[in-house]
């Protein structure tokens, strides 16, 4: 690293920082969020670390995104200029910084551009961050408990509703976000929800007629062979007409996929 001593390489090995600094890193990260009148708990990991980079802070729109993102947490516009100018960040810059971003409230500055556009995170893949993994995970498990809030399981027969959980257990597996277009052969929806192939496409567009998901069958050749696409609609949408519950159904609101609560692989 030549004359930056005191620079870290960001993702130095495609897996984000060396081992011995990203436990560094998320130390000072706790250390630093429990500390009264500190940084809210929900600062994102790259931000932390920019706000110990000055000379990083100061370059480019950094201070913006980082008052952006203090913005976003509930800190007033006064509190930012005050920790951006603490934190070497010129005055009128902070004074910028921050007023743009409660002005405009950029609610769309978020991981996806932090990584791609400003070059600010710290990992290859948004799964490998401890913050994503914690909050937007735990934000999205949140929203699906409106499957059950909205009544689906009284909507639903036992084998739609084991297929439906199959296909979010393919989406966390392969650890996509929920409402993702999926690719999956009829084999694999059929290991993971325990349907027969024979009977699974029907399934698969009573699913779709009910506005769960979106659905594409795949073709079978005899060279060629095309998975089926599935898309599950995010955020859980309302039954859009009242109904009976269906006879078929029995009370139990967890599906057993293959035996047990939670797929297994």
């Amino acid at each position: 690293m030549g004359n930056n001593d005191g620079q870290q390489e960001h993702k130095a090995t495609g897996k984000g920082y060396e081992t011995d600094r990203e436990l560094e890193v998320l130390q000072e990260y706790e250390e630093e969020r429990r500390k009264p009148g500190q940084m809210p708990g929900e600062l994102k990991v790259c931000i932390m670390v920019l706000l110990k980079d000055e000379k990083r802070l100061g370059e480019g729109v950094n201070s913006f995104y980082a008052a952006v993102e203090m913005d976003r947490l509930g800190v007033n516009e006064q509190q930012i200029v005050n920790r951006l100018d603490r934190l070497g960040v010129p005055l009128s810059k902070a004074r910028n910084s921050a007023k743009s971003a409660a002005t405009h409230r950029y609610s769309k500055a978020g991981c996806k551009k932090f990584r791609d556009e400003l070059d600010l995170c710290l990992y290859s893949t948004f799964e490998e961050c401890p913050w994503y993994r914690k909050i937007i995970r735990g934000r999205y498990k949140a929203k699906e408990k409106d499957f059950e809030r909205f009544g689906w399981f009284g909507r639903l027969t036992n084998i739609e509703t084991k297929l439906y959980f199959a296909m979010k257990a393919i989406e966390e597996k392969r650890a996509y976000a929920p409402g993702s277009r999926v690719f999956a052969s009829r084999k694999r929806l059929s290991e993971v929800s325990g349907i027969s192939e024979r009977r699974l496409l029907s399934y698969c567009e009573r699913l779709h007629q009910k506005g769960l998901i979106r659905f594409r069958k795949g073709r079978q050749g005899t060279h060629h062979h095309e998975a089926s696409e599935f898309k599950r609609v995010w955020p859980i949408p309302k039954p859009e007409t009242e109904g009976q519950m269906s006879p078929h159904i029995k009370r139990d609101k967890c599906p057993h996929l293959n035996g047990t609560n939670v797929p297994s692989y």
